[in-house]
C-alpha cells in the first residue's frame, strides 16, 4: 500500500495542475477579469550609483520592458513599457504600471549629466503588485572604456549606418555578449564596453546600405582591449555584399511567415532575417565566397493557418558569392510540429522547480534540433510546443541534482508526446574534483598572453573550450558517436578559468579546476579541449580515467594532464553526385595507433562544416586510424594517417552508398506513423512517415539484426541480408496491444456533463491520454495495458478521480466499459480574495469571490482592537465584491478578519470561510505573496532586486488546512539588508533577514515533511569558498523562546544545505516557518588594530598619531578608552 500511496500522491500533484489550477482560473475567470480592471497600478523606483565610489548618476536613461508572459520577464523581454533619466540623487521611479514582472535595463555606454559613459545593467523579474511600490531596485554601475575605429568602402568612402558589435559577455550567468554600436557621418564607430585586462573583444560589422548598395559583412581578425581612454579597434574596408533569396514553406509548399533564417560562410552566421508573409526571405551583407550557405535557425512557434511548424537545421547551398550579387536558393521545408510535455520529479514524485530540460536530436531529415532552455514550473512542469517530427534525447538539469533523461523519444506531426522525469538528489551520486595540471599551456589566450574569461570563450567561435564529460560504462557503436551528447551523464563546458565577473581575477577560484556530480557506478571521465573552425568543430581527447562511484562518495585529486604537441589533420568529404551530403549527421573518428587512451571517445573526433570539409586543427602527433561515420554511407576506414608537429596532414574522404534496407510497417491493414526502426550492430536508425515507410541508406553487404518498436505495439526483431548497390525490402506488421475505456459522467442529479475533461493515467508508465465527454459518454482509446487513475475535470466542479481508491487495471486489447458505474461530480465552494489600503487610522478592505454572493456575508473581527463597519456593503451592484472599514484600535498591530458566505443555491449547504490578516505598521524592505494548495504545493518568489530568494511547498506538506484544495497564502517579507545587525544574532550577516508565514496561522508545515528555501547572501570579502562553507551559521528565529537557533542545535528542523557559491544562493529544508538569516561567526574586536590586519603594529601608531589632533569622530576608533 506503501508503494500505491505514493503513486497515488504523485498522480493527485500531477492533475491537481491540469484539472484543479485549470478549473479554478475556469471558475474565477469573470473575477479576474474584475480585478485587472479596477486594480489599483503599482510602481517601481530605485536608484543608479557608480560602482567605485556609490556616488549616485544623474541623467542615466533607465528603461522598462515586459514581456506577453506577465510572470517572466527575463532576458528576451523586450516589449518597451517605458524609459525615464535619474535625478539629481540618480533616482528612477516608474508609476501606473500594471500588476506583473518587467525587465529593468539601462543599455551599453549610456552617459550620465557629466558626459561618462557607463556599461549595461539589468534586472529582470521584478514583481509589481497591485496599489503598491516596489522599491530598492538600485543598479550600480561600472564606468566604460571603449573601441574605436573606421568603417569605409573599399575605395575609402565612410560608411555610416554601419552596425559594429563586439561580441564578449562580462558574467558567467549573465546576458549574451553583444555590444553594438553604429557608425556615423564619418563611418566613424565608439563601442563602450567595460575595460578588459586583456584583448577580450573580438569585432565584426554589418556593412549595412549606404548609395544604394549593402555591404557586407567581415569580423576582424584579432581580438581588442577596451580601456577607459580608448583603445583604436581595426578599420574595416568593405565590398559589396551579395545576397540569398529563397522561400520558407510547408509541405504543400504554402509559405510561412515569421522564421528565422540565416546564412553560414565558414564560422559566419550573421546577420540572420526573418520571412515575410509570404515565406520569403532575403540574406544580405554576404561577403565573397564560393561556399555559402542557408539555413533555418528557429526556436520558436512559428504559425500558419492556426498549425505550428518547426524545423531542425535544414540548410541550402552551396552558391557562389560575388559582389552585389543575388543568388536563388531552392525551397526550405518545415512540417508540422509536434508538442512535448511532462514533469520533473524527484524519486517521491514531488516535483523539482526550476529544472532545466533541454530537448536535442535530429527530425526525419537528419537536421539538427537544439532546443532552447526551458524551465519547469512550481508544479515541476515543462512544455516544448516547436518540435519537429523525429527522434529526441530529453534532459533535465538543476544544481544539486543529477541529470535525467529519457532517449529514443519519437515525434510525429501534431503529435502531444508525454516524456515525464525522475530526478536524483545529488548526494545520491559521487562527487569527483580535481584540476588540469598544466591547464596554463592550453587555456585560451590573447595576443599578450592573457588568459581569456569562459564567459568571453562562449560567445564565439574560434575560442577553445577545456572541459571534462563523463560517460556511462557501454558499448558504443558508429552511429553512437554522430549522436554522443545524448550519452552524457556529466559535463563541464569548461573548467575553472580563475575569472569571477566582470574580468575580475578570482580570490578563491584556481585556474584547470573542476567538480561534478556524478551517477554511481563505472563512469568514464574524459578532459578534453574543443574549438569550431571554417572547416567545422573537433575535439582532442587529452587525457581519461575510468572511475568506480559509490552513494555518497567524494574522490579529489582526479587530475588530468594536457597534451601540448600537436599537427593539423584536415581534409575535404565527397560523395555519389546523386547523393545529398548532410554533416550534421557526419563525424570523423581519429584512433591513434602509438599510444591510444582506449576511452569511449577514441583520440579525437570532428564535426564536418557545411561546406563538407573536417579539420582537427591540434590534434596530438602520432599515427591515426581514422573511421568516418555517416547517415546514408557505408563507414569508411583509412589507417597509418600520420600526424607531425607543426605540419598539415591531408586526408580526403571518400563515401559509397551501400546498400538500402526499406519497407512499410503496419498493424495488418492500416501504416503505423512514427515507429523506431534500428539496425542493431550499427545504431543506423529512421522513423517511419505518415505512410508507414521507412528507408535505411549506406549499410555494408551482410547480415543485420532489425528491431521496430513504438509505444501500443509489440516490438519487432528479424534479420536481414543487405548487398552493396541493391536495395532490400522488409515489410513489418506490428501486432497492437491496446485497449479502451469507456465511462459516463454525471452530477448527483443524474444529469450527464457534456465537455468535461477526463484523463486517463497510467501509473505504471507514467503517462496519459484524454479526451472529453459527448452527452456524459467519453472513450479514450489506445490505452497500453497497467494501472489507471481516471480524473475528471469541470469548470466549476470539484477534480474527482476513479477509483477513489487503488487503480483500475487494463489487460492487453481489453475493452472496459465503465457506463454502469457513472463517475459523479461536485461543484466547489466559492473562493475569496481580499485587497486593502491604509489612510490615517481606517483600513479600506475589499473582498472578491469567485462566484456571486446571493445572501449578506458574515463578517466578524478575530484579532483586533478597533471598530469594523459594514454598513456601507453594497453586494447588489457587484454580486462578487463588497467593501467594509475598519478603524484601527490604539494597541492593534494585526487585525484578522473572518468572513464567511452563507448558503448559495448554486452550492447548496456548502458555506465558503475565508480568513484575512493585515498588518497595520512593519518597516519591511520588501514582500511578495502567492496562494498555494496543499494537494499540489506551489513556491513562492522575491525577485526584483538582485536577490533571488523563494520557498517552495511540495503537495501535502502542511497540517491545518481547511482541505487539501483549500487556497493557502504564503508571504516572503525582507528586512534590511546584508550586513545589517540582527539583534541577538551570535554572529555577522550575509544576509537580509527573511520572513516567511502563511496568513492563516492554523496552517503549518508537517514535521515529517519539509519545504525547500533559498536564499541570497552577501560573499564576505576575503573568504574562500571552504571557509565559507565551515563558518556557515543559518538562524531562525524561535518566538516561543524569543531567541535566536541555529542549524548545528539538535532539532533545529535545517536540513541538506546547498551552497551555490557561484550565483551567492543557499537552499536548505526546514520543517517549520520563522525568521531566517544567514549568519557567519562575528569578526573577533582587537582594540588599537586600526587597520584591521588583527593585530597591532606600527601601522596603527601611525594612524593614531594621524588623528591625534582632530576631533574624536574623525576617527572613533583611535578612542581606546
Amino acid at each position: 500500500m506503501k508503494d500505491l500511496t505514493f503513486k497515488k500522491e504523485a498522480f493527485m500533484k500531477r492533475f491537481q495542475f491540469f484539472l484543479v489550477v485549470l478549473s479554478v482560473l475556469l471558475v474565477s475567470q469573470l473575477t479576474l477579469g474584475v480585478v485587472v480592471n479596477q486594480s489599483s497600478p503599482g510602481s517601481i523606483s530605485g536608484k543608479v550609483t557608480d560602482y567605485n565610489t556609490g556616488q549616485p548618476l544623474q541623467g542615466i536613461n533607465v528603461s522598462i520592458f515586459q514581456s506577453e508572459d506577465p510572470n517572466w520577464a527575463g532576458e528576451r523581454a523586450w516589449i518597451w513599457v517605458a524609459s525615464t533619466f535619474t535625478n539629481e540623487n540618480g533616482e528612477y521611479k516608474f508609476t501606473e504600471l500594471e500588476p506583473r514582472r518587467y525587465h529593468i535595463h539601462i543599455s551599453d555606454g549610456v552617459q550620465d549629466s557629466l558626459g561618462r559613459h557607463y556599461g549595461r545593467a539589468d534586472l529582470y523579474h521584478v514583481q509589481v503588485f497591485e496599489g503598491a511600490e516596489t522599491p530598492n531596485m538600485n543598479l550600480r554601475l561600472r564606468q566604460a572604456g571603449f573601441i574605436w575605429g573606421y568603417v569605409k568602402t573599399i575605395d575609402g568612402t565612410p560608411i555610416p549606418n554601419a552596425t559594429v558589435v563586439a561580441n564578449a559577455a562580462w558574467t558567467e550567468g549573465g546576458p549574451d555578449g553583444w555590444h553594438t554600436t553604429i557608425t556615423d557621418i564619418n563611418g566613424l564607430y565608439k563601442l563602450w564596453l567595460l575595460p578588459s585586462p586583456g584583448e577580450f573583444y573580438p569585432i565584426m560589422v554589418f556593412g549595412g546600405e549606404f548609395n544604394g548598395k549593402t555591404y557586407e559583412t567581415k569580423v576582424a581578425p584579432n581580438l581588442y582591449q577596451a580601456t577607459l581612454t580608448g583603445t583604436r579597434g581595426p578599420d574595416f574596408l568593405l565590398n559589396e555584399g551579395g545576397k540569398i533569396q529563397g522561400r520558407v514553406v510547408n509541405e504543400v509548399g504554402y509559405g510561412i511567415p515569421g522564421v528565422e533564417t540565416d546564412p553560414q560562410i565558414g564560422l559566419l552566421d550573421d546577420p540572420d532575417t526573418w520571412t515575410d508573409l509570404s515565406g520569403n526571405y532575403t540574406l544580405t551583407s554576404l561577403p565573397v565566397t564560393d561556399n555559402a550557405f542557408a539555413f533555418i535557425d528557429q526556436h520558436e512557434p512559428v504559425v500558419l493557418d492556426g498549425v505550428k511548424y518547426a524545423s531542425g537545421k535544414a540548410f541550402v547551398g552551396p552558391f557562389t558569392i560575388t559582389p552585389g550579387s543575388v543568388v536563388s536558393a531552392p525551397n526550405m521545408i518545415m512540417l508540422k510540429a509536434g508538442t512535448l510535455e511532462g514533469v520533473v520529479t524527484d524519486e517521491n514524485g514531488i516535483p523539482i522547480v526550476g529544472a532545466e530540460v533541454d530537448v536535442l536530436g535530429y527530425d526525419i531529415n537528419g537536421y539538427e534540433v537544439n532546443s532552447e532552455e526551458i524551465y519547469t514550473d512550481a508544479l515541476g512542469q515543462y512544455t516544448i510546443d516547436y518540435l519537429p517530427p523525429g527522434t529526441y534525447t530529453v534532459r533535465a538539469t538543476k544544481d544539486g541534482w543529477m541529470m535525467a533523461k529519457k532517449d529514443d523519444v519519437v515525434i510525429t506531426s501534431g503529435s502531444l508526446v508525454d516524456c515525464d522525469l525522475v530526478m536524483k538528489s545529488g548526494a545520491l551520486g559521487g562527487t569527483v574534483s580535481g584540476k588540469i595540471t598544466n591547464y596554463d599551456e592550453i587555456a585560451p589566450k590573447d595576443n599578450n598572453g592573457n588568459i581569456i574569461p569562459n564567459y568571453c570563450c562562449r560567445s564565439r567561435y574560434g575560442c577553445p573550450n577545456i572541459g571534462l564529460v563523463a560517460l556511462p560504462d557501454i558499448s558504443y557503436t558508429d552511429q553512437d558517436y554522430i549522436d554522443i551528447q545524448k550519452h552524457f551523464v556529466g559535463f563541464i563546458e569548461a573548467v575553472d578559468d580563475g575569472y569571477d565577473d566582470y574580468f575580475v581575477p578570482s580570490i578563491t577560484e584556481i585556474p584547470g579546476e573542476y567538480s561534478f556530480v556524478l551517477p554511481p557506478g563505472n563512469v568514464d571521465v574524459i578532459m578534453f579541449s574543443s574549438e569550431e573552425t571554417d572547416d567545422g568543430s573537433y575535439a582532442i581527447i587529452h587525457d581519461y580515467k575510468r572511475l568506480n562511484l559509490i552513494e555518497g562518495s567524494t574522490l579529489t585529486s582526479q587530475d588530468f594532464t594536457a597534451k601540448t604537441t600537436f599537427g593539423t589533420l584536415k581534409g575535404s568529404i565527397t560523395v555519389p553526385p546523386d547523393k545529398k551530403f548532410n554533416p550534421q549527421r557526419c563525424v570523423i573518428i581519429a584512433i591513434s595507433e602509438d599510444n591510444p587512451l582506449k576511452s569511449p571517445l577514441a583520440d579525437a573526433v570532428a564535426f564536418p562544416s557545411l561546406g563538407a570539409t573536417y579539420n582537427f586543427k591540434k590534434i596530438p602527433v602520432g599515427t591515426y586510424t581514422l573511421r568516418a561515420v555517416a547517415d546514408g554511407f557505408v563507414t569508411q576506414v583509412y589507417e597509418g594517417v600520420i600526424v607531425k608537429e607543426g605540419e598539415t596532414t591531408i586526408q580526403d574522404i571518400s563515401f559509397v552508398s551501400g546498400g538500402v534496407l526499406s519497407g512499410v510497417i503496419t498493424d495488418g491493414t492500416s501504416p503505423i506513423e512514427g515507429v523506431l526502426v534500428k539496425i542493431v550492430e550499427n545504431g543506423k536508425s529512421v522513423v517511419t512517415d505518415v505512410d508507414g515507410l521507412y528507408t535505411i541508406s549506406g549499410l555494408g553487404t551482410g547480415t543485420y539484426t532489425v528491431l521496430a518498436s513504438k509505444p501500443g505495439y509489440g516490438d519487432y526483431l528479424g534479420s536481414v541480408n543487405i548487398v552493396e548497390g541493391q536495395v532490400t525490402t522488409k515489410d513489418i506488421v506490428l501486432t497492437p496491444t491496446v485497449g479502451s475505456i469507456k465511462g459516463k459522467v454525471q452530477l448527483s442529479d443524474g444529469s450527464p456533463v457534456n465537455g468535461a475533461r477526463v484523463v486517463a493515467y497510467n501509473a505504471t508508465e507514467n503517462t496519459y491520454k484524454e479526451t472529453s465527454t459527448v452527452g456524459g459518454i467519453f472513450i479514450i482509446p489506445d490505452l497500453i495495458p497497467g494501472d489507471y487513475i481516471l480524473a475528471v475535470e469541470v469548470s466549476g466542479y470539484e477534480l474527482t478521480t476513479y477509483p477513489s481508491t487503488g487503480y483500475l487495471t487494463l489487460t492487453e486489447n481489453e475493452v472496459r466499459d465503465l457506463t454502469s458505474t457513472p463517475i459523479v461530480i461536485n461543484p466547489v465552494p466559492p473562493k475569496f480574495s481580499c485587497y486593502s489600503s491604509v489612510s490615517g487610522d481606517t483600513l479600506s478592505i475589499i473582498i472578491r469571490s469567485d462566484v456571486n454572493l446571493l445572501s449578506n456575508p458574515q463578517i466578524a473581527v478575530k484579532q483586533g482592537m478597533g471598530v469594523l463597519d459594514t454598513s456601507a456593503i453594497d453586494y447588489t451592484s457587484n454580486p462578487r465584491e463588497f467593501r467594509v472599514t475598519y478603524t484601527i484600535g490604539h494597541n492593534d498591530s494585526i487585525v484578522i478578519i473572518d468572513v464567511t458566505e452563507g448558503p448559495i443555491s448554486v452550492i447548496p449547504n456548502n458555506p465558503a470561510t475565508a480568513s484575512f490578516t493585515f498588518e497595520v505598521s512593519a518597516n519591511l524592505v520588501q514582500t511578495a505573496s502567492t496562494n498555494i494548495t496543499n494537494a499540489i504545493g506551489g513556491e513562492v518568489t522575491m525577485m526584483g532586486t538582485q536577490d533571488n530568494t523563494k520557498v517552495y511547498v511540495p503537495p501535502f506538506a502542511l497540517v491545518g488546512t481547511a482541505s487539501d484544495s483549500t487556497a493557502v497564502a504564503l508571504t516572503i517579507k525582507r528586512y534590511g539588508d546584508p550586513g545589517d545587525p540582527v539583534e541577538g544574532a551570535a554572529g555577522q550577516s550575509v544576509s537580509a533577514v527573511y520572513d516567511f508565514e502563511f496568513e492563516d496561522k492554523n496552517v503549518q508545515i508537517d514535521i515529517n515533511h519539509a519545504v525547500t528555501v533559498t536564499m541570497s547572501f552577501e560573499k564576505p570579502k576575503d573568504m574562500s569558498q571552504e571557509e565559507f562553507e565551515n563558518t556557515l551559521i543559518i538562524g531562525f528565529f524561535k518566538v516561543q523562546e524569543q531567541r535566536w537557533v541555529y542549524h548545528t542545535e539538535p532539532d533545529s528542523g535545517i536540513s541538506n544545505i546547498r551552497i551555490n557559491w557561484n550565483n551567492s544562493t543557499i537552499m536548505f529544508d526546514v520543517n517549520h516557518f520563522t525568521k531566517f538569516v544567514i549568519l557567519i561567526p562575528a569578526e573577533e574586536i582587537v582594540i588599537g588594530d586600526l587597520d584591521n590586519d588583527s593585530d597591532i603594529d606600527r601601522n596603527d601608531l601611525n594612524i593614531l598619531l594621524t588623528y591625534r589632533n582632530q576631533p574624536a569622530s574623525a576617527c572613533q576608533e583611535c578612542d581606546l578608552d
